[in-house]
């Protein structure tokens, strides 16, 4: 097997002409990667001539510090079943060579919560690494779409908030991206991140960017009033085939009595199950290992499972 590593543009002929003998995340997408172009970007690629077994991006951020990936949920090596542990061995120390090379002084990797359906180096291969490797655990929550509605696994306290839109006239749309107005949206979430004391870490410009790329990917869960004001929303990026991660979550302060996020989720729920999706990766519940007391209650109220999101911080 190769394995090569060259800056984006330079991989694009390889990256394009081999298919995956595995099943990418959306962050495996050559557009993300092209995006970000804030720093080097280079894609570390595993291959027999034929098919890419593996693929990696490594995004330089401030410091010499080389993130996968630069933003969002995870990255790091992402890989086929036929990787046996001492290729993920290989392509890690392979990976710590060619940054040392770049003058790196760490790489930090968000690794999938544990849940996700991919091949990734397993923890005895990170073990096995020569240099110094901090592990943070943050606590996340999924749903696992079952034959059966979101209901069905909620809490009774959560279950009458089902009915708030009816009770109160509210119109709960989903909304592909391309027909979404995101400067409302944004004004929304900037309020909501406000009135809680929340810093908002992701910019309008970095937003649209990010839009851009999903496309299709992304569906907008929204609740209006009466008179078309809007009252809440989410959004939910499909990351996987079969995992739809809910972030960005907004509500204007003076709903949030009425817990819209339950009808948002319950509708978010629907549709992952009509899409086939097994899994609603609702996000982490903790900050650097800290824990959100009162978000990991409400997840779990809305019949949410426990998982751990590990990031790896290696010092090269």
């Amino acid at each position: 097997m190769q394995v090569e590593f060259l800056p984006v543009p330079e991989a694009a002929h390889l990256l394009r002409a081999m298919p995956k003998a595995f099943v990418p995340s959306f962050f495996c997408k050559e557009a993300y990667a092209l995006a970000y172009t804030e720093g080097k970007v280079f894609a570390g690629m595993a291959h027999d001539g034929n098919r890419l077994h593996a693929l990696v991006y490594l995004y330089e951020g401030p410091r010499k510090c080389f993130f996968s990936p630069r933003f969002l949920t995870f990255g790091g090596w992402e890989g086929s079943a036929r990787l046996s542990l001492a290729d993920w061995q290989q392509l890690l120390q392979r990976t710590l060579i060619f940054l040392e090379g770049q003058g790196a002084a760490v790489w930090q990797v968000a690794c999938p919560p544990d849940f996700y359906p991919l091949y990734t180096p397993p923890a005895g291969a990170w073990q096995a690494l020569s240099r110094r490797v901090q592990i943070v655990e943050d606590l996340c929550h999924y749903l696992r779409v079952e034959d059966r509605p979101l209901r069905a696994l909620m809490s009774r306290g959560q279950r009458r908030y089902l009915h708030m839109p009816q009770r109160k006239d509210w119109q709960l749309h989903r909304r592909a991206a391309a027909l979404t107005d995101w400067q409302e949206f944004y004004a929304l979430l900037c309020r909501n991140r406000q009135a809680r004391n929340i810093p908002l870490s992701i910019s309008y410009e970095r937003l649209c960017r990010s839009v851009n790329i999903a496309q299709e990917a992304l569906q907008v869960f929204e609740l209006r009033d009466a008179k078309g004001a809007l009252l809440a929303a989410t959004l939910a990026l499909r990351v996987h085939p079969q995992v739809l991660y809910y972030f960005l979550p907004a509500c204007h302060p003076l709903y949030y009595a009425f817990s819209p996020m339950v009808p948002l989720l319950s509708a978010m729920y629907a549709y992952a199950r009509e899409a086939g999706i097994s899994y609603v990766d609702l996000g982490i519940s903790s900050v650097h290992g800290v824990v959100n007391q009162g978000l990991s209650v409400f997840k779990e109220r809305m019949g949410a499972m426990r998982s751990i999101k590990k990031t790896l911080i290696i010092s090269i």
